[in-house]
């Protein structure tokens, strides 16, 4: 997860790694936009599709689309990550201040 900077109704929430679109993409493209590939090729890893969520704001309406990746056989590689995003244990997770669409999927997936 990463804390978000700068101005913005998120500002100082954590949020994941995401990828922003005004367009629907297939899934399969955005599986291969994960940050953490070569990282992850040949590792026997997993990934998870959530169902669709949807967000509504006063100004726009977010579809969000989590996708959960389990990596395996790896031990440590926070030296791949992309700046800004730190891992965290489920416990953390449960603490860090996150968007309300975030903690919907959170709370349906894992807590």
């Amino acid at each position: 997860m990463k804390k978000r900077l700068g101005k913005g109704i998120w500002e100082g929430l954590f949020d994941f790694y995401l990828y922003d679109s005004a367009n629907s993409l297939p899934i399969e493209e955005v599986i291969d936009l994960n940050p953490l590939k070569e990282v992850d090729e040949g590792l026997g890893s997993k990934i998870e599709i959530s169902e669709e969520y949807t967000h509504i704001l006063s100004h726009q309406k977010i579809k969000a689309v989590f996708l959960t990746v389990y990596l395996e056989g790896v031990k440590d590689i926070t030296a791949n990550l992309p700046e800004g995003l730190n891992f965290y244990s489920l416990k953390e997770v449960s603490d860090l201040p996150k968007p309300v669409l975030i903690s919907h999927y959170l709370n349906a997936t894992f807590f």
